[in-house]
């Protein structure tokens, strides 16, 4: 059924949750996309799967829905350039890598708007492009640590009593 961006062609450079999450409610609304994958495939893909797992995981299944995909190593030349033949031919390029990584691979705005003067070039970074977090790695990890979540959570269950982490033996008194 065609939807409201059927005629946009959205290249997904995104992993984990957010950034493919975003571009799935894109593909909702009939946008053709094209997610680029690393050889070893998405890491979210098994994520929550048994070590050796040979089928994805739901969650991974539910949010690339509605995509084609491309494996492509962004590490050699040859993988770069068949990336930027791909943004020539975008409307849109989405991307949630840390910050740094699409420049080093030369697929940074700057690097990419001369191929194509209207692409709308879309990312989400865990704690955005400046200020003393910008250079942070995302994760839900980190994300409860910094915003003090795990602090609050250890402290409301009481389980900071239990230190898990500890022997089981109770030290001299």
């Amino acid at each position: 059924m065609p939807g409201a961006l059927q005629d946009l062609r959205v290249i997904d450079f995104t992993h984990a949750l957010a950034g493919p999450f975003c571009v799935m409610l894109l593909g909702h609304l009939g946008a053709d996309i094209i997610k680029v994958e690393p050889p070893g495939g998405d890491e979210f893909r098994r994520l929550w799967m048994q070590p050796g797992a040979t089928v994805d995981a739901y969650e991974s299944l539910a949010i690339n829905v509605n995509k084609k995909s491309i494996v492509l190593n962004l590490k050699t030349q040859k993988g770069v350039e068949l990336a930027r033949r791909l943004i020539a031919g975008a409307d849109v390029l989405v991307e949630n890598y840390q910050k740094g990584v699409m420049e080093r691979f030369g697929l940074d705005y700057d690097s990419v708007k001369s191929l194509n003067p209207r692409l709308v070039y879309a990312c989400s970074r865990g704690y955005g492009e400046w200020g003393p977090y910008a250079n942070y790695g995302n994760t839900a990890a980190s994300n409860n640590s910094i915003a003090g979540w795990i602090h609050s959570a250890w402290k409301i269950t009481a389980l900071w009593e239990l230190k898990p982490w500890a022997s089981a033996t109770k030290p001299p008194a």
